[in-house]
């Protein structure tokens, strides 16, 4: 079934999308965000933790783990599958 390699083909390209969203954002100092905070008061704005520590950080780790694990999964789901097919065995054979 090719169920298992989509699954870790849009995991794979599901992170690589939160990386190129997220990491122009970081390396201009999220100036779509409005910067780093300046003060420990305005890292806890209500903005600052909507936008800047929730919807940035906490969302965008959620987003690279949820991916990473199903991913993980597939992988040695795949793993298995190839190793009792024999397909290994009969490649080496010939």
């Amino acid at each position: 079934s090719y169920k298992l390699v989509a699954e870790f083909t849009v995991c794979v390209l599901h992170a690589a999308g939160v990386w190129w969203f997220y990491f122009p954002e970081a390396i201009s100092g999220f100036e779509h965000l409005g910067g780093w905070p300046a003060s420990v008061s305005e890292a806890l704005g209500f903005n600052r933790l909507l936008f800047f520590w929730f919807g940035f950080w906490f969302c965008g780790l959620l987003w690279l783990y949820v991916p990473y694990q199903i991913g993980k999964t597939a992988w040695i789901n795949i793993c298995e599958a190839v190793t009792k097919s024999g397909m290994l065995e009969n490649k080496k054979q010939n």
